[in-house]
């Protein structure tokens, strides 16, 4: 299979991200622009008043709390070149979202011809992945604020990731997260992963609460779509598409920063004043 030659279901060629200086595409660069200061939500059209009963907010992980994807990135060029695997990095924008397991699956089936385990891929990738994440692992702009200021407004809050538990231990440790959350559903609770609704369907169970009552801040189209198959509310932050590409895949609301997302309803508050 040529990647460069690889379509999307809808038989449009999948969106390419390359790296500079060399030109080898990948996914961790961003394929658009960022947005102009006045142009920092896109909406849909819809009732407002029928988001005003917001019991708990559910947050992805991965590109909404912190800036992983880069180092996914990191650690899966050095696998793929330690195991001469030519990765089709014109179809990874559909993997954003997925757990890895389901990732790795479709490169050995595809792109290895048989030479490679799934878990011996997994387990290489993992070990680099989680000593880049140690060390190197940024929050995006305005998301450990927008957490606490949340905290203070909501019943509850939710954590909803297709990362595994030790992950999420790691970034929860480092930020001093773990007090603000009430519920939190990672890789090893789910069988099936996002764009399936099981993730938020599992969120929802536990949180014990109705699906039009919670609000979600997805950063992925798989994400996007698995918290609207669940039934719940999503507003989209495009820290890894477009806000047209969320919109188009359900979001209700697309910000580009955090700092657009208080202003946006339900919320319409005050960002607080950080000192």
């Amino acid at each position: 299979m040529n990647s460069s030659q690889s379509l999307s279901k809808n038989g449009k060629p999948l969106r390419v991200c390359r790296e500079q200086p060399d030109q080898q595409p990948h996914r961790c660069q961003k394929a658009h622009s960022p947005q102009p200061p006045e142009r920092l939500c896109a909406t849909r059209e819809r009732n407002d008043t029928d988001m005003d009963k917001i019991d708990a907010v559910i947050f992805d992980m991965d590109g909404v709390i912190v800036d992983s994807e880069p180092l996914h990135c990191q650690a899966e060029q050095t696998i793929f070149r330690q195991y001469g695997v030519e990765a089709p990095w014109s179809e990874w924008d559909s993997f954003t979202g997925l757990t890895d397991r389901v990732i790795f699956t479709y490169i050995v089936e595809n792109f290895t011809d048989g030479r490679y385990s799934v878990d011996e891929l997994l387990q290489a990738k993992y070990k680099i992945f989680l000593a880049l994440l140690a060390d190197q692992v940024q929050p995006i702009p305005g998301a450990i604020d927008f957490i606490r200021w949340t905290r203070d407004r909501y019943a509850k809050l939710a954590l909803t990731t297709s990362s595994t538990r030790e992950v999420q231990q790691i970034i929860f440790e480092r930020f001093g997260l773990q007090a603000y959350f009430d519920v939190i559903i990672t890789e090893e609770r789910i069988q099936h992963s996002k764009p399936h609704p099981e993730p938020y369907l599992k969120t929802l169970d536990a949180l014990q609460l109705p699906a039009d009552t919670c609000l979600v801040i997805e950063d992925s189209l798989n994400g996007i779509r698995s918290a609207k198959e669940a039934g719940c509310r999503v507003i989209g932050l495009a820290t890894s598409f477009p806000e047209e590409d969320l919109l188009k895949a359900g979001a209700e609301n697309a910000v580009a920063t955090f700092a657009a997302l208080y202003h946006q309803h339900p919320f319409n508050g005050t960002p607080p004043i950080t000192v």
